[in-house]
């Protein structure tokens, strides 16, 4: 490999990241306006891709402990952000998902950040946003066959 592909390359890593962080403070500037905290958007977003989710599954899924987690999901609770619901089979199974005030208050942050994106997308050319599609296209393909990823479970 020569300077010039490993340059791409590199190049490839950092723009992803770019644009990662960008997503990630425009999301963030969502919720602030919303009123929620980092921590608290992250465990809503968490909670909205799987609808219901158990607080052990959710805190292996974020990184926290369960008893953190517990203590910061009692808190939403209280907001009236989730609500708690132990499983019927077993009852020291503990549910948590989004309420449905806080659904109907808050609206879906899915749909606005895929509005943001649209309308940002919007501002070139057609040619161009085929080109985008087309470039993601290709590297989430490049991924998704990736050995590397397809041998290494902690992806």
């Amino acid at each position: 490999m020569d300077k010039t592909e490993l340059k791409t390359d590199t190049d490839i890593i950092k723009l992803l990241y770019q644009i990662f962080v960008l997503l990630k403070n425009k999301m963030g500037k969502l919720l602030e306006n919303e009123g929620i905290g980092h921590s608290h958007g992250i465990i809503i977003k968490t909670i909205s891709e799987h609808k219901k989710i158990r607080i052990t599954e959710l805190s292996e899924l974020i990184g926290i402990s369960n008893s953190t987690l517990s203590g910061i999901i009692e808190k939403m609770k209280t907001l009236g952000i989730v609500e708690r619901r132990r499983s019927d089979q077993d009852r020291r199974v503990v549910y948590v998902s989004i309420s449905e005030s806080f659904k109907k208050k808050h609206g879906d942050f899915h749909t606005k950040m895929n509005d943001y994106i649209e309308q940002t997308v919007k501002k070139v050319g057609h040619d161009e946003r085929i080109k985008i599609i087309e470039g993601l296209s290709l590297l989430k393909k490049l991924l998704e066959e990736s050995e590397h990823f397809k041998e290494d479970k902690s992806f």
